[in-house]
C-alpha cells in the first residue's frame, strides 16, 4: 500500500489465506486460532527485527492480554536463546501485568525454538500469578475455552 491505509474487506482477508478477525469478533468462515504457519511467520519477523541493530518493536493490541503477549514473549525468547524462557515471560508480564499469553502460540513457539517445554512451563507461573490476583478469571478462562491454561496454572510445578 502506498502511504494511504485502507480497510480490507472480509472477502479480501479470506483471499489472503490467513486467519483474521474483525473488530475483535470472529467472522463466519475465518479462523482466529493461531496455526503453526502463523507462528513461523511471527518468528521470521522477529529474526528479521533482531538482525538489524537498533530496532525497536511496539506491539499494539486492543486488549493486550493473550496473543500479543505470547508473541512478544516468543520474540524475546528467540532474540536471547541463551537466557531462560522465564525471563522473557517475566519481562512481558512486568510491562503488561494482565498478561495471559496464549498457550497455543507458546506451544508452537516452544517447538520451533527448540526450547523443550521451557516456554510453556514458564507461562504456567504467569497464569498462576494472574489467578492469585484475580481468582474470578479462572471461571471466565474455562468458559472461554482456555481450560488447559487454567490447568497449567493450578498444577504443581513438578507436574508441568
Amino acid at each position: 500500500m502506498s502511504g494511504k491505509r485502507s480497510r480490507m474487506s472480509l472477502e479480501g482477508l479470506k483471499k489472503r489465506g490467513e486467519p483474521w478477525y474483525v473488530q475483535g469478533m470472529s467472522a463466519p468462515g475465518v479462523s482466529i486460532e493461531a496455526t503453526l504457519p502463523d507462528v513461523e511467520r511471527l518468528l521470521a519477523f522477529g529474526q528479521e527485527l533482531s538482525d538489524t541493530p537498533g530496532n525497536h518493536l511496539l506491539i499494539h493490541c486492543h486488549a493486550g492480554v493473550s496473543r500479543s503477549t505470547a508473541s512478544a514473549a516468543l520474540i524475546l525468547a528467540q532474540a536471547r536463546p541463551d537466557r531462560p524462557a522465564r525471563e522473557a515471560l517475566e519481562a512481558v508480564a512486568q510491562l503488561r501485568p494482565r498478561a495471559w499469553p496464549n498457550l497455543r502460540i507458546l506451544e508452537f513457539g516452544d517447538e520451533l525454538l527448540s526450547r523443550n517445554g521451557e516456554i510453556v512451563a514458564a507461562a504456567a507461573a504467569i497464569y498462576r500469578r494472574v489467578l492469585d490476583r484475580e481468582p474470578l478469571l479462572q471461571e471466565a478462562m474455562i468458559d472461554g475455552g482456555r481450560s488447559r491454561e487454567v490447568v497449567a496454572a493450578l498444577s504443581p510445578a513438578d507436574q508441568r
